[in-house]
C-alpha cells in the first residue's frame, strides 16, 4: 500500500494533482492534504472527485488514467 495526498491550491487550470507520498514532484508539505494508504492509485483520485471537480494522478508518480 501506499500513501497519497492531494494538492490543497487548485493549479491555474483549477486540477488539484494526486500524489504518491514517495513522489519526486512531490510539492511542500504544508500545501498537501492527507488522503490515506491505499493499494491502487484510482482509489485516492476517484476519492478526491467527490470534494474536487478537478483531480488528476501526477504525471511524475502515478501512470495516466
Amino acid at each position: 500500500m501506499a500513501e497519497f495526498y492531494i494538492e490543497v491550491k487548485p493549479k491555474v487550470t483549477g486540477e488539484r494533482l494526486v500524489h504518491k507520498s514517495t513522489c519526486s514532484a512531490l510539492p511542500p508539505t504544508e500545501s498537501l492534504a492527507y488522503l490515506g494508504a491505499f493499494g491502487n492509485v484510482n482509489a485516492p483520485i476517484n476519492m478526491s472527485r467527490n470534494k474536487y471537480a478537478l483531480v488528476s494522478g501526477c504525471p511524475e508518480c502515478i501512470p495516466s488514467e
